[in-house]
């Protein structure tokens, strides 16, 4: 009996089978449109909204002077 025969001729095993001659969704991609279904996404009518912003806090940290001291000090 090989390895592969003795695997798929377990009864009452919780292991799954090697060959499977039934319908297995794993293997089966959905489309988008399935996926999206399935996660409940919706449509987004205000693009604004997945720009986000930068924290209020950090607005004014003198990053950006910070950085162009670095950038000329390396030339």
């Amino acid at each position: 009996m090989s390895t592969l025969s003795a695997f798929t001729e377990t009864p009452n095993s919780n292991l799954p089978t090697a060959a499977t001659n039934g319908y297995d969704p794993f293997w089966h991609a959905k489309t988008p449109e399935e996926l999206a279904l399935a996660q409940g996404v919706q449509p987004i009518f205000n693009f604004e909204v997945l720009l986000g912003g930068w924290p209020e806090d950090e607005l004014e940290d003198n990053f950006e002077e910070t950085l162009q001291r670095w950038r000329q000090a390396a030339d």
